[in-house]
């Protein structure tokens, strides 16, 4: 084909692909840093060669060519496995790059890095390269015409069991021709890995932390709120002012002293403490990390707010708040089974739905979240900086009285620069920047352009909310006034006699319940090892491994159908990490296959049984250090008294 067509062709491919790359790479002028040409291989075909300004000469496919060199490294991993992920040094290994995608599915994941510009130009003037923009599974990187960093790019694309089976292969003489290049991408990937083991383990520890919260939260929670009874409340009839601590705060926060009684002030943790040092009280605020440190509730003012959170909150937190508590939803399937549990007791369940609330990772997301859904008139944003105002994270009172400094240089984040709200750049980093990207997306997706008002005094500029000043604010949207507690007050607590007994009665069963799952999981393991040794045996009978089924198809039924076992199953982040390694590796006999579901069989019951039996020791300690009792004080009118009385007499 002409070399200025398969150019046209490829260009066309990349800009369908990477539009903003391709018009990149479109204007970029070249310097070579060497000269390639291709020239006969040892095996009667082509092979490219780079010649460097040394004088040395490099061949980048192989001595025998790219026709074959792809091919014997085919060979030489043996039998691949259809989701087997590749990462592949220089592009210049086409048919290897080709080959390897016949031998997976169209799921996996290839990743092909190229470091050298002058060859990624070579190959887009001298071969096909449309397969990469499209028809092959594969993302290309090329070192100056893509951005961002690329270890986040990796994490994004690969998974950690991904990472577990990876084939890395780096193309001939790439480490003469780009050796620093390729040094430090395998630095990234290494990078990637370990940061994603860190993620895992983080998420494996955060599994028993959650669980544990939501144990010794129950106390609070039987006593609480739906946040579902809070929807529509406004009735668009009252502005919402949404109070975050970033740095600006500082600059208007005596402002805010205008609106009580005149909007709805939600605060985010970090706020309460420098709006009430300022006698500021909100009408609520918002806690949902579940590691915050007990020091944000350090205030005497603060069990006078109403909190709103998930059951998951630190319990320290919990504790030592001793107002009226809204709860939300989460995902966690722990949750799930204490609703279940208040349902098979509640005289009344209107209030026992799982409300969630959006959130994009951020208390200030979620206290945007809810006021839109308590159908705020205006929702108004304050002290939400989303950026590093004079180098600092929060306002002052928040963490310290004074908020320190950062050195941008030794903290080891990375910073960079947004637009801010002045048409200035402001500095910012990973975490501020979802929040705000966050903020924009939700404003979009529910038409909110017309209500949202960004009336913080510096940071980031957040498309699709209005700017406005705090004071123009306040005069323009504060008219009527409005009484935030006397409504709260009207509201009936979310649990009733009985749903608060079988929340508590479910309470104290579930170790046994959950021991239950344990001996059960045990008894699978011993099974599946039974099998393991008939399929090793030569003379095994049909009878022998018939009966050996009978009693693990009895545990499988058994972990598919018990809502303990579901539980613990769902809790279990191991499970879904073990099993999605496996469920791919095709066996080649019968012999082989039985011999991988006894392995799986093992692995899967030990994990279940040793799990749950863990967290059977920790709801019995959790008990003994948490009691929990309904009794006569939780008798609320006529239909809890006769509950009650009942209950009472079966007793």
């Amino acid at each position: 084909m002409d070399k200025k067509l398969l150019y046209t062709i490829n260009m066309a491919e990349f800009e369908k692909a990477y539009p903003q790359e391709a018009e990149k790479y479109g204007r970029m002028k070249i310097n070579p840093k060497f000269d390639l040409k291709e020239v006969k291989s040892y095996g009667g075909g082509t092979s490219l060669m780079a010649k460097m300004p040394d004088g040395k000469e490099y061949l980048l496919q192989g001595v025998y060519g790219k026709d074959d060199y792809g091919l014997d490294i085919i060979k030489g991993y043996g039998r691949i496995l259809p989701m087997t992920p590749l990462f592949c040094v220089g592009l210049t290994q086409i048919n290897f790059i080709k080959e390897f995608s016949k031998a997976v599915d169209e799921n996996c994941l290839i990743v092909v890095y190229e470091p050298s510009l002058e060859v990624f130009d070579y190959m887009m003037h001298n071969e096909d390269m449309t397969p990469f923009f499209g028809k092959l599974p594969a993302t290309l990187y090329v070192e100056g015409i893509m951005g961002g960093n690329f270890v986040d790019r990796l994490m994004n694309i690969f998974t950690l069991e991904a990472f577990s089976s990876i084939k890395y292969f780096i193309s001939p003489n790439y480490k003469n021709i780009c050796h620093d290049d390729v040094l430090k991408v395998s630095k990234d990937l290494k990078e990637a890995y370990v940061r994603m083991m860190t993620l895992w383990n983080t998420a494996a520890l955060y599994t028993d932390v959650v669980t544990k919260n939501m144990l010794y939260n129950l106390r609070s929670y039987i006593d609480g709120y739906n946040v579902s009874q809070l929807k529509g409340m406004l009735k668009k009839k009252y502005p919402a002012f949404i109070i975050s601590a970033g740095p600006s705060l500082n600059k208007n926060i005596d402002e805010l002293k205008r609106i009580k009684g005149r909007a709805v002030i939600i605060a985010v943790d970090t706020a309460i403490k420098p709006l009430l040092n300022h006698g500021i009280k909100p009408d609520f605020f918002c806690i949902v990390d579940g590691k915050k440190p007990t020091e944000l509730m350090n205030h005497p003012g603060i069990n006078e707010i109403p909190l709103v959170t998930s059951l998951s909150v630190a319990s320290g937190i919990m504790d030592l708040h001793k107002g009226k508590k809204f709860f939300y939803g989460s995902s966690e399937s722990f949750e799930d089974e204490i609703i279940k549990a208040a349902h098979r007791g509640a005289g009344c369940k209107d209030n026992l739905t799982k409300q969630n609330l959006s959130t994009g990772g951020s208390v200030a997301n979620t206290a945007f979240a809810l006021a839109h859904f308590m159908d705020a008139k205006e929702l108004i944003l304050v002290g939400q900086d989303l950026a590093l105002t004079n180098g600092r994270t929060h306002a002052d009172g928040t963490f310290k009285e004074k908020m320190d400094k950062l050195n941008l240089e030794s903290d080891g984040l990375v910073y960079f620069e947004v637009e801010g709200i002045h048409g200035n750049k402001v500095i910012t980093r990973n975490d501020f920047d979802r929040y705000r990207l966050w903020f924009e997306e939700f404003i979009e997706k529910m038409h909110l352009e017309k209500i949202a008002i960004d009336a913080t005094q510096g940071g980031a500029k957040i498309h699709g909310a209005r700017l406005m000043t705090l004071r123009k604010a306040i005069d323009t949207y504060c008219k009527d006034k409005v009484d935030m507690k006397a409504m709260l007050d009207k509201l009936p607590k979310m649990m009733d006699y009985g749903a608060k007994k079988a929340t508590v009665d479910f309470y104290y069963e579930l170790a046994d319940k959950v021991e239950e799952v344990s001996k059960m999981a045990a008894k699978g393991e011993r099974a599946y090892r039974k099998f393991a040794r008939l399929v090793e045996k030569e003379d095994v009978t049909d009878t022998e491994l018939i009966k050996c089924a009978e009693k693990i198809k009895k545990v499988n039924d058994y972990m598919n159908s018990d809502e303990y076992a579901l539980f613990v199953q769902a809790a279990m982040i191991d499970i879904d990490y073990v099993m999605r390694m496996s469920i791919y590796d095709e066996k080649e006999d019968e012999k082989e296959e039985r011999t991988q579901i006894a392995k799986e069989g093992i692995l899967l019951n030990g994990l279940i049984a040793r799990y749950a039996k863990g967290i059977a020791n920790g709801v019995r300690e959790v008990n003994k250090r948490r009691p929990i009792k309904v009794g006569k004080k939780d008798v609320v009118g006529p239909i809890d008294k006769l509950i009650y009385e009942l209950s009472k007499e079966a007793e």
